[in-house]
């Protein structure tokens, strides 16, 4: 039986099941709901209600804020009292000018003029006494009070109390506040907190102080501005009074917060309550529970800041009074005033809507019997005949569909684009044939990559399960490391294959050149023949030279004695003097050392410390200079000890020699005659050579063919490692990633850190020199699948083994995916802290996605110039990182 006939069996059954049961739960589910029906009706209708009182409550409540807020605004309290502040110190600064007048033009002296002053502004007052004027000067860090009228005691007193930190709503000092706006503007308004004489809490004041300039004098004055709350306590009353809604029935009124009874500030029907303790009895109709009405809206909004109130009161319909009708009022504290807000309505007439509305829905629930009854049956067959095209449509041909493209991708074809947009089982069968096309595609892309030698290609692994993926990364990895030991191979054969090149080319040309000098041999052994018969005829002259060279002989032994004691007196002198450079060149050493400790100090200072590293540079040039001359003498003077010495060594030989020599000279005849008998055994011996340089002949011939013969070969191998080079640039290759395939085993965070520490003291001891021992595929610092670089505090890369692109360019602006400059931050790292870790968001080669790097950096210096060392690692846990910085004192950067 196909699976069709079986679900719309099924399907037909569970209808009319259903349809049956359905009547019957539908018909009694509507009778029992309608009790729970009007529950809901009168709750949102009660609901409503309170909403729209809120709603009314918190305009009336804006419009009183709004007007507090307008009169503490200080530009509104300027407006309403600094003309009348500017006016006083107006006054005062006037007389004080007179004086400064009077005093220039030599008529009193400054002294009595400020007196004057100081006696004349004391005496300025107003606001029934209560206003006055004083003088301080603009002393700094703290001001000093020169006059106060009402205070004399803080005459001549600094102000430097707690309690004047008072000023600009932010704990500013008050004089200093007074004296800031004096040097900016030459005067202006400063609003502050101050306690008022009958009041608990301070309260605001604005003051107006103004510069006397002449005598470094600040003139000014002060008013409470509560006055101003006043008048917005009144307009507020006005406000809401006249505000109405609901066909002008609904009002606001206004209490405040008293104990043990509210009393009423507003209320616009019955003003005569304005001020009235709310103690009546009548009031006690609250919550059912014979409560004040008052004061139990006051404490609700001391609890909660507002809320509902339930209660009774008499309500007048159509001129008849009802008693004791519900009501309900939303009230609200402003808490700047201790003022409630509140209105209220009568909620009877909720009684009369759930009512009209349950006759509705009981007509409805009789109206719907029928109808379910009727529509039940044509719903079913309708139901079942929608459920067969839909069941066609949604399972029966989708099924189908995927089972032809199952068919297709068996055979390898990968263009069967099975598409269904659904949400169902369906449309998750179809994604996953979607997603398994498109992962083969993807497998098939890459194979074509690799066909054309790209290996740069990420290989995506879809799970943990992904057998081809998996597969296809090992491949990727192993060619990698295949194509990268090729590469070095064939660079290798091809610098080899050079040099065997011109080292074949230089035998062939030696091979030719050694036969043509064989023949310049035998040529030359025909005239040695003839020089042998003249030998005998001058060893007899010989015999007669010798003679006389005995006698000078002696001369020149005694001779020389005497050069051979003036040379151990200058030999003396020498080492005297070489010991002397020695001690100079330590003291140049010990300097160029301290210079250069003092020069490290100073770095690490940072700018406090520019000025000393100035200095120290100076002296380690000089310390340098020094050195180099004392070196350079010093190899002067060694030269000059070991010419003294070889000059007493061939003194020495000289004279032994001329011993010799005179010893010798009279066997010299013996010789000259045995060189005679020499000279014609000699000429038998230049025929056997003639016969000896025919065979080195021929196998000279011999060598120059075979050398001609490797020389070619050597041209072969050359063209051969030329050839396999240009195939090597048919393969793409990423670096970085063949330094991961190379892993055999992931980076530890320790073995990070000891690899850099140990390039540290590599390159602190060898120099600049050393930083080729970085790159090369052979370096102890390529490892684990990561590398190291060198960067300058100057900000650019200096050796980068994976990226050589990047050496010598700059790199602290570089950013990672957040837009961190992570160069930056390991540089500053590492000269803050000596070493330390920096968090950085990094693409990881051979993925697609973003991943968090964390690279170990360290200071150290290169040639006398200072530099950082680091090394990254991907996938370190944040604790493993915290507890390598807490073992070894470190810090990171995040």
């Amino acid at each position: 039986m196909r699976i069709r006939t079986k679900l719309l069996g099924i399907f037909l059954s569970a209808i009319v099941i259903l349809v049956l049961l359905l009547s019957g739960f539908v018909t009694a589910y509507l009778r029992l709901s309608a009790a729970d029906e009007e529950k809901i009706v009168r709750a949102e209708e009660l609901a409503r209600i309170k909403k729209t009182l809120k709603n009314y409550v918190d305009i009336a409540y804006e419009t009183i804020a709004s007007n507090y807020k307008a009169a503490t605004d200080k530009k509104y309290i300027i407006k309403r009292y600094g003309k009348e502040l500017i006016n006083i110190v107006d006054i005062a600064y006037s007389q004080v000018e007179d004086n400064i007048r009077l005093a220039k033009e030599g008529k009193i002296t400054k002294e009595e003029a400020q007196k004057r002053s100081i006696n004349i502004v004391s005496k300025i007052t107003y606001a029934n006494g209560h206003g006055y004027v004083w003088i301080n000067d603009m002393g700094k860090p703290y001001s000093k009070m020169i006059m106060h009228p009402k205070a004399p005691q803080l005459n001549g007193k600094i102000l430097n109390s707690p309690k004047y930190k008072c000023a600009l709503g932010n704990k500013t000092d008050l004089f200093k506040a007074f004296r800031d706006v004096c040097e900016k503007d030459g005067g202006g308004f400063v609003d502050y907190l101050w306690p008022k004489p009958g009041k608990s809490e301070p309260q605001p004041k604005l003051s107006y102080v103004k510069l006397v300039k002449e005598w470094n004098w600040v003139i000014g004055t002060g008013i409470y501005v509560d006055e101003a709350v006043l008048d917005v306590i009144e307009k507020s009353k006005q406000d809401i009074a006249k505000m109405r809604y609901d066909n002008s029935v609904g009002y606001f009124w206004i209490n405040d917060t008293s104990r043990p009874f509210a009393k009423m500030v507003m209320h616009p029907i019955k003003p005569q309550l304005a001020g009235v303790i709310l103690d009546s009895s009548k009031f006690n109709c609250a919550q059912g529970k014979n409560i004040n009405l008052f004061n139990a809206m006051r404490d609700i909004c001391l609890a909660k800041g507002a809320g509902y109130v339930n209660y009774r009161w008499d309500k007048v319909v159509n001129g008849k009074l009802m008693k004791n009708q519900p009501k309900i009022s939303y009230v609200k504290l402003f808490k700047p005033l201790n003022w409630i807000i509140g209105t209220g309505v009568y909620i009877d007439s909720i009684d009369a809507v759930v009512a009209k509305k349950m006759e509705t829905v009981r007509s409805q629930i009789n109206t719907l019997n029928i109808i379910i009854v009727v529509v039940a049956a044509i719903i079913a067959v309708l139901l079942f005949i929608v459920f067969y095209i839909l069941l066609t449509k949604i399972l029966i041909r989708p099924l189908e569909q995927a089972s032809s493209a199952a068919e297709d991708i068996a055979i390898g074809d990968l263009n069967n684009d099975f598409k269904w947009d659904s949400k169902d089982e369906i449309g998750d069968l179809s994604r996953s044939f979607q997603r398994m096309i498109t992962q083969l595609k993807q497998k098939a892309s890459l194979a074509e990559s690799i066909a054309q030698g790209d290996l740069t290609k990420s290989v995506e692994i879809a799970s943990d399960r992904d057998v081809l993926g998996l597969s296809f990364q090992k491949m990727v990895k192993k060619f990698l490391i295949i194509i990268s030991k090729i590469n070095d191979a064939s660079t290798l054969i091809a610098s080899d294959s050079t040099q065997v090149s011109a080292a074949s080319s230089t035998l062939s040309d030696g091979a030719s050149q050694q036969a043509a000098a064989i023949e310049e041999i035998t040529s030359t052994m025909g005239e040695i023949a003839a020089k042998a018969n003249e030998n005998a005829e001058n060893a007899k002259e010989a015999n007669e030279l010798s003679n006389a060279a005995s006698v000078e002989a002696e001369v020149g032994t005694k001779q020389m004695q005497e050069m051979v004691d003036a040379m151990k007196d200058i030999s003396e002198s020498s080492n005297e003097i070489s010991k002397i450079i020695k001690a100079i060149d330590d003291i140049a050493f010990q300097t160029n050392l301290l210079a250069l400790n003092a020069a490290v100090e100073a770095a690490r200072a940072g700018k406090y410390g520019k000025g000393f590293a100035v200095v120290a540079e100076e002296v380690r040039a000089l310390a340098q200079r020094s050195s180099k001359a004392a070196h350079d003498t010093s190899e002067l003077i060694e030269d000059s000890v070991k010419r003294v010495s070889n000059g007493m060594i061939v003194c020495d030989k000289s004279a032994e020699s001329l011993k010799v020599i005179s010893e010798k000279i009279d066997k010299n005849c013996d010789l000259v005659k045995k060189i005679t008998e020499g000279s014609n055994e000699q000429a038998e011996g230049v025929k056997q050579i003639y016969a000896g340089l025919d065979q080195v002949d021929g196998v000279t011939q011999r060598n120059t063919a075979n050398a001609e013969e490797t020389a070619a070969a050597a041209r072969q191998l050359s063209y051969q490692s030329d050839q396999l080079m240009a195939l090597m640039t048919e393969f793409k290759i990423d670096a970085e990633l063949v330094c991961l395939a190379s892993a055999t085993e992931a980076a530890t965070p320790e073995l990070i850190m000891d690899k850099v520490a140990k390039a540290c003291s590599m390159v602190e001891r060898e120099g600049a020199a050393s930083l080729k021992k970085l790159s090369g595929q052979n370096s102890e610092f390529i490892f684990c699948g990561t590398y190291l670089w060198v960067q300058s505090h100057k900000g650019k890369m200096i050796t980068h083994p994976i990226k050589p692109e990047l050496n010598g360019k700059g790199i602290f602006e570089m950013q990672d995916s957040n837009g961190k400059k992570f160069f930056l931050e390991i540089d500053k790292v590492a000269n803050r802290y000596g070493a330390g870790w920096v968090d950085y968001m990094w693409p990881k080669p051979g993925e697609k996605k973003v991943s968090r790097k964390i690279s170990y950096a360290k200071a150290t210096m290169c040639d006398g110039e200072p530099c950082v060392i680091a090394c990254g690692v991907y996938d370190v846990s944040d604790e493993e990182i915290d507890r390598l910085c807490a073992m070894h004192g470190q810090q990171r950067l995040t």
